[in-house]
């Protein structure tokens, strides 16, 4: 298990396996899937895996609305890249409205 340092300078053990996962990259030679992990504190952080064929993985905290711009855009991808149907109501249920018009 990777730990991460989260902007409030703690560390956190992530684990794709127990996680959230919000979105998973097509299969291929490489992807960055989106997660979440919610400390024993309770509060939630967001972070990417990243993974290559090529290179190590990578693990990266990012904010709220890094995940959600993310997930935003991967929503306006091409089918098989986009979120699939239950990637985007996991989306709606940690960010309500986030693929509202006005949102």
């Amino acid at each position: 298990m990777p730990a991460l340092k989260t902007p409030d300078g703690n560390l956190i053990d992530v684990y794709i396996n127990n996680d959230v996962r919000l979105y998973r990259a097509p299969g291929g030679n490489a992807g960055i899937d989106i997660y979440i992990h919610k400390a024993q504190s309770g509060i939630v952080y967001y972070y990417t895996y990243a993974w290559s064929i090529l290179n190590p993985a990578a693990y990266s905290i990012i904010t709220p609305d890094e995940a959600q711009d993310r997930l935003t855009r991967i929503a306006t991808l091409p089918e098989g890249i986009r979120l699939t149907d239950d990637e985007a109501k996991l989306a709606e249920q940690f960010f309500p409205g986030i693929f509202d018009e006005d949102a």
